[in-house]
């Protein structure tokens, strides 16, 4: 298996379910620094009806928004442990 294909393997991706009252996570994707914070990307959000591909930075999650998130394996497990956190106060 050469080194690409290697990285492949490792990839994953999770889906978020914002909860569907205010939380500290409805804010713009760029306020919220998950990116800088963990390394994952939200390639899509869910809202409704509607579909967002590759959202820009300047889009305000909203309660029951569905984040799909990328990255390495260990990205996305600290991906979802910082939505937790900022979502319910969770530290897991």
């Amino acid at each position: 298996m050469n080194t690409h294909e290697e990285s492949m393997r490792l990839m994953g991706e999770e889906d978020f379910l914002l909860p569907l009252e205010e939380c500290g996570i409805n804010q713009t994707i760029r306020e919220l620094r998950l990116r800088s914070q963990t390394g994952v990307t939200i390639v899509s959000i869910y809202r409704g009806d509607e579909s967002f591909f590759e959202p820009a930075v300047d889009v305000r999650l909203l309660p029951g928004d569905v984040l799909l998130i990328r990255g390495d394996e260990e990205q996305v497990r600290a991906g979802m442990k910082y939505l937790k956190s900022k979502a319910y106060g969770i530290i897991a």
